[in-house]
C-alpha cells in the first residue's frame, strides 16, 4: 500500500514537471511617474547574459528585442528613432540552479530505497529577463520588469514572446490611490 501511495506521488510530480515551464513575474515602477504622457519609445541596450559573461548572441537579442517592441506597441507606443517618451533596455540570460535535496524519511526510489538524512544536488536551467523602461528627459526608471522562467525557454521565440507580453499585461500600472 505505502508503494502505491509514493508511486502516485513521483508520478504526479512527473506529471506537474511535464507541464512546462513555471513563469514568474514581477513589476515595478516610479509612483511619480505619469505614464500617459509617454507616447513612443526607442530601444535602448539589450544584453544576453550566458554563463556569467555577457555575450554577442544575437539571436536571443534579436528575439527579446522584436518581444519588447511588439509588447510597447500593442499598449498603443510607437517606434521613435529621435526624441523618444521612453527607452526600453533589457538583460536576458539562463544559468544552472543547484538545489539541495534531502529525504527525511525512508522512500522508495527504483530498486534502492532513500534513506533518512539523504541528501542529493540537482542541477536545473533558469531564465531571468529585466526589461526597463526609462524616462528619456530624466534618464530616471520609471517601469521595470522582472521575469523568471524554470527550464532554458529563454532561447525560444514562442516563449519570449509569450513571458513579454505577460510582462506588459502589468503596464501602465494603475495609479496608485489617492492619499
Amino acid at each position: 500500500m505505502k508503494y502505491r501511495a509514493v508511486g502516485a506521488l513521483v508520478l504526479g510530480f512527473a506529471m506537474a514537471a511535464g507541464c512546462g515551464p513555471t513563469l514568474r513575474v514581477k513589476t515595478d515602477f516610479d509612483h511619480a511617474a505619469s505614464f500617459n504622457r509617454y507616447r513612443s519609445f526607442q530601444m535602448g541596450e539589450g544584453k544576453v547574459i550566458e554563463k556569467g559573461a555577457l555575450t554577442e548572441n544575437t539571436i536571443v537579442k534579436d528575439r527579446v528585442d522584436t518581444a519588447v517592441q511588439n509588447g510597447l506597441m500593442t499598449k498603443g507606443l510607437v517606434p521613435a528613432s529621435d526624441h523618444a517618451d521612453l527607452i526600453a533596455r533589457f538583460a536576458v540570460g539562463v544559468r544552472t540552479v543547484k538545489e539541495l535535496e534531502g529525504a527525511g524519511y525512508p522512500v522508495a526510489v527504483g530498486m534502492w530505497g532513500a534513506y533518512p538524512n539523504d541528501f542529493w544536488v540537482t542541477e536545473h536551467p533558469e531564465g531571468t529577463l529585466v526589461i526597463d523602461l526609462v524616462d528619456a528627459r530624466s534618464q530616471k526608471l520609471v517601469w521595470r520588469a522582472y521575469l523568471v522562467a524554470a527550464g532554458s525557454e529563454m532561447n525560444d521565440p514562442a516563449f519570449i514572446q509569450k513571458a513579454v507580453a505577460k510582462a506588459f499585461e502589468r503596464f501602465p500600472p494603475a495609479s496608485p490611490p489617492p492619499a
